[in-house]
């Protein structure tokens, strides 16, 4: 093996690395840590298939592309790289320490990001990228085209994967005890498959994600419903409490009066909000000549009557959008119930 320091000041001289833009290193059979500081124009990095245990990167802000796959990694730092420039890592078959995926979370620009483990050799000694937790982590990454994650413990988050130009997708469990088989198993994919890079297996793959993703919406706008149905109702319930403390104590023209104020009050705050000082001022004085009309009537009853209509017309509202939606979300589990067979 050839110290990868004493490589680069062999081959590559102090003044000409400000100059060089691509640096191919990779199979050289070079060890040790990597310094690049000086290399502060480079735009493209393969140092892969070596024995590199560590690589400082700090200076190398105009980076698009770094592939260190195939090496002894235990850490890498993507602090200093800019969001917006950085389109491609390659860190496969390294030796990272136990983390999420959160240090990618602003590489909004991000197309190709492959993390996971293949080499059995490395597997068998205890050396693989440990990476954890949920692909939320990912949700904001629109233009990622190729996705890796085979042999690591990654094992949640699908849901978030964003599919607007994802083309890739591997989820191959590799080792034993490797949690990313949970994803393999949600999409009912053989390890074959998981492992594909196949066009018409992965197209598969992706559709099962995005079948998928409908099921879980479908699953939380379940959740919402219930909870809009039980605002509904209890709204409803107050409604007609309010009402039944008034009703004795106003004759049924004048309520329907006020009632119909108050819609109206509620419809054109809506639509026409800068009218919205208007009405409420019209539904204030309806009230005071109520007041003054009705002795036993108080301005308490009034304001909680109105105060219990707006929350019934407001949950009305929510509860018929949600059930729309719930109509139009039908079919997607169906879809995803045909993709798992």
């Amino acid at each position: 093996m050839i110290n990868v320091q004493e490589y680069m000041n062999q081959n590559y001289p102090k003044e000409e690395r400000k100059n060089i833009t691509n640096l191919e290193i990779n199979d050289k059979k070079l060890e040790g840590h990597l310094d690049l500081s000086d290399f502060v124009n480079l735009e493209e990095l393969d140092c892969s298939e070596n024995e590199l245990t560590s690589i400082d990167l700090s200076n190398n802000r105009k980076i698009k592309l770094i592939d260190c796959s195939d090496n002894l990694l235990t850490d890498i730092d993507f602090s200093y790289q800019d969001h917006e420039k950085l389109e491609g890592i390659f860190i496969q078959d390294n030796n990272l320490s136990a983390r999420s995926l959160s240090s990618f979370l602003w590489f909004t620009k991000l197309q190709y990001l492959l993390v996971g483990n293949y080499d059995d050799e490395k597997i068998n000694q205890g050396i693989y990228n440990r990476f954890h937790g949920s692909l939320e982590y990912l949700k904001n990454l629109k233009e990622l085209v190729e996705l890796d994650i085979s042999g690591t413990d990654i094992n949640t988050g699908l849901e978030y994967l964003p599919l607007n130009n994802l083309e890739s997708f591997y989820c191959a469990s590799q080792r034993t005890g490797a949690r990313v088989e949970e994803i393999k198993n949600t999409l009912d994919l053989s390890e074959e498959k998981a492992l594909s890079e196949e066009e018409e297996d992965n197209g598969e793959k992706i559709s099962k994600i995005g079948a998928y993703q409908a099921y879980v919406n479908w699953q939380r706008r379940i959740l919402e419903m219930r909870q809009v149905q039980v605002s509904y109702w209890r709204s409803l319930s107050n409604f007609r409490l309010a009402l039944r403390r008034v009703g004795h104590k106003l004759d049924g023209e004048h309520l329907q009066f006020l009632l119909s104020s108050q819609a109206t009050a509620i419809w054109a705050g809506r639509v026409f909000p800068m009218s919205f000082q208007y009405f409420n001022d019209k539904l204030r004085q309806i009230k005071q000549e109520l007041i003054e009309d009705f002795e036993e009537l108080t301005k308490g009853e009034i304001d909680n009557l109105c105060r219990a209509q707006i929350q019934f017309t407001e949950a009305r509202v929510l509860f018929s959008q949600i059930r729309q939606q719930q109509q139009g979300m039908e079919n997607l589990i169906q879809v995803y119930t045909l993709l798992r067979r």
